[in-house]
C-alpha cells in the first residue's frame, strides 16, 4: 500500500538531516523514489545513492553552518531527522536535538521561500511540554548557542530528563517559528513518534525494558522507521498545504489510550500526570 503513495516531491530540493539510518533514511528513499532531489547530512557516511551527501556533526557550531553554506541553489524542503538518544552528557543531548537542529534550521531559511515546508522529529517523550511552555518560551527568544546553553545548565528538569526535554523545545520551537513564518508562506510541522524499530536502544533490546514494551504493546509490535517517516513527509508536501505549527503524534494510538484512561501509561515521568490536560500536548 505505501509503494502507491506519492506525495508530490519529484523535481523538488530536499535537504534531509539524519539521513544515513533511522526515520531520515527511509524519508530519503522515498523521496528518491518520487524524483526528489535529496541533499543529505549525517556524522556518518550513507549507503543511499544521493546527489549530495555532507558529513555534519550538530554538536559543532561552525561545522553547521559551513554544512549550510554547502548547500546549492534554493530548498523547497527540510527535513529535520537527525537526533541522539540519551547521553551520559545532558548537554550533548541538548546540542544535538535542539540547539543544532535550531541553528541549522535558521540557516536554511533564507534559502526558502513562500510554499517551501519545514518538518522534524521531536518525540512523544516531550510530550509534557506544557509543563515547561513559558520557560520553553524564554529560552527560545535567547538567539545565542552559548547563552542558551547556559540556560539548559542552570535549569534542572532539562539536565534530568534532557531527551525529553530537549524534544519538548523541538515541539515548542516548531509552534513558535511556524506562527512567525505563516505571513512568508513557509509552513513548519513536526511529529512525535512513539516506540520504533530504529536500533535507537542500541545494543539493549526493547523487549527487555517494560515501560518500552508497554508503549508498544497495545498495538503489538513498534513502528517501522517508514510508518514514521510518511507522516513526516505528508506534513512537508502539498498535502498539508494549510497544515502549519503542528506536531503529530505517531504511536499507534497509545497517547489517546492514556488520556481517556483506555490503556496504562508507561512508568515515567513524562506521563506523571497523564489526566491534567495542561501538562500533556497532544
Amino acid at each position: 500500500m505505501s509503494a502507491m503513495i506519492n506525495f508530490g516531491f519529484g523535481g523538488k530540493s530536499v535537504v534531509v538531516t539524519g539521513v544515513s539510518s533511522g526515520m531520515g533514511k527511509a524519508a530519503a528513499a522515498r523521496l528518491l523514489e518520487e524524483g526528489a532531489i535529496v541533499t543529505g547530512f549525517d556524522a556518518v557516511p550513507c549507503d543511499l545513492d544521493l546527489p549530495q551527501f555532507f558529513t555534519l556533526d550538530l554538536r559543532d557550531r561552525e561545522a553547521i553552518h559551513a554544512a549550510a553554506d554547502a548547500i546549492e541553489g534554493s530548498v523547497d524542503v527540510l527535513l529535520n531527522c537527525a537526533g541522539v538518544g540519551v547521553r551520559p552528557d545532558p548537554d550533548e543531548v541538548h546540542r544535538v536535538n535542539f540547539l543544532g537542529m535550531r541553528r541549522f534550521t535558521e540557516l536554511v531559511l533564507p534559502k526558502m521561500s513562500r510554499g517551501s515546508a519545514v518538518a522534524t522529529i521531536a518525540s512523544k517523550s516531550g510530550i509534557d511540554y506544557p509543563k515547561w511552555m513559558s520557560e520553553i518560551v524564554s529560552l527560545l527568544a535567547i538567539g545565542d548557542d552559548e547563552e542558551a546553553e547556559a540556560w539548559l545548565k542552570g535549569f534542572e528538569p532539562a539536565q534530568a530528563s534532557a531527551y525529553g526535554f530537549s524534544k519538548a523545545c523541538a515541539i515548542v520551537y516548531t509552534f513558535s517559528r511556524a506562527a512567525e513564518l505563516a505571513g512568508e508562506g513557509i509552513r513548519m510541522n513536526c511529529t512525535s513518534p512513539g516506540a520504533t524499530d530504529t536500533g535507537f536502544f542500541g545494543g539493549v533490546d526493547p523487549k527487555t525494558v517494560p515501560a518500552v514494551v508497554r508503549s508498544f504493546d497495545h498495538f503489538g509490535r513498534m513502528a517501522t522507521p517508514e510508518e514514521q517517516a510518511l507522516p513526516l513527509l505528508y506534513l512537508a508536501s502539498d498535502a498539508a498545504s494549510y497544515v502549519s505549527g503542528a506536531n503529530l503524534v505517531v504511536d499507534g494510538a497509545g497517547l489517546g489510550g492514556y488520556l481517556t484512561g483506555k490503556l496504562d501509561p508507561p512508568p515515567v515521568p513524562t506521563y506523571e500526570n497523564i489526566r491534567n490536560a495542561w501538562s500533556i500536548g497532544y
